[in-house]
């Protein structure tokens, strides 16, 4: 019911939410094939530090497009009726064109820079890469609540999908006593190498498709949606006063003691992302004034 008011609501729009998609994987297929076949949504920008993937994605479902540099190439790409297409997201991130900045690179450092000059210019994020939301999720969604826009977690995903279903029960009226993601095929002794077969029919990177079978990702999905479910994000005693907990809820509390002791090491790497940025920031300042 929901997404059919969403849905509606979009195909009424005057003017289409103008969508910087960063990453042309798997996922960043998938989302351009969306924005492609729904109303209202306009991508604006597309990504990827490997160019030809950029370019095979847009060729893929027929999109012209245009190779850009700058931020003045980006607006005259768009005004020729041309996706601009570039290997540094920052360019994506700091358009003025874009509305809504999408992170679906597999890049950690990279990937929570492009979110932050976003949110700092006024943008929505919406994070499809699960590494940077589980590491800094939360001080995005500060940063960007202080700026009035929006970071959230995706939907469709399988965090996402999951929020959805506890929402839906919590609705209904049912007590939620676990939730969980439960893999239809989990080999913990999956690698890079045997697990090529498999990854070239989905056309996936190795080490991704890797992480998909080994459980790695199941727990960075788990770890971001958990605290979603109390205040603290943590459902045991020391916090809810219940006698009752189980191995999950033990093991998220773990995670936030570590993450806890991470804290340094966090923000020297969020202080470097933001050097970064600034760095890329006059690298395209140069770059659009010689154009």
């Amino acid at each position: 019911m929901y997404s059919s008011m969403v849905m509606r609501d979009l195909a009424g729009r005057r003017d289409s939410v103008r969508v910087g998609l960063v990453g042309a994987g798997a996922m960043g297929q998938g989302l351009l094939y969306q924005i492609l076949m729904t109303d209202g949504v306009e991508c604006v920008g597309l990504a990827d530090r490997r160019l030809e993937a950029a370019r095979a994605c847009a060729e893929e479902f027929g999109v012209p497009y245009r190779i850009v540099e700058s931020p003045v190439e980006l607006t005259r790409a768009l005004a020729a009726g041309e996706l601009p297409i570039c290997e540094d997201g920052a360019l994506v991130s700091c358009a003025d064109e874009v509305e809504v900045l999408v992170e679906a690179s597999s890049a950690i450092q990279a990937g929570v820079n492009y979110a932050l000059m976003a949110i700092e210019r006024q943008k929505h994020v919406v994070l499809m890469n699960a590494e940077v939301d589980q590491a800094f999720g939360p001080a995005l969604a500060a940063r960007s609540r202080s700026e009035g826009v929006i970071c959230t977690s995706c939907d469709g995903d399988q965090h996402g999908v999951l929020k959805n279903l506890i929402s839906d029960a919590t609705l209904w009226g049912f007590e939620l006593v676990m939730a969980g993601n439960i893999k239809g095929f989990h080999d913990i002794r999956a690698n890079p190498v045997d697990i090529k077969p498999e990854a070239d029919k989905r056309r996936l990177d190795y080490k991704m498709c890797t992480a998909y079978t080994d459980g790695t990702k199941l727990n960075i999905e788990m770890s971001i949606l958990s605290p979603t479910r109390s205040p603290c994000g943590r459902m045991c005693r020391e916090c809810t006063g219940r006698r009752r907990t189980t191995w999950t809820t033990r093991f998220r509390c773990s995670i936030l003691r570590t993450c806890a002791r991470m804290a340094p090491s966090s923000t020297i790497f969020w202080e470097r992302a933001r050097a970064e940025g600034s760095s890329r920031l006059a690298t395209m300042s140069s770059r659009s004034s010689n154009s």
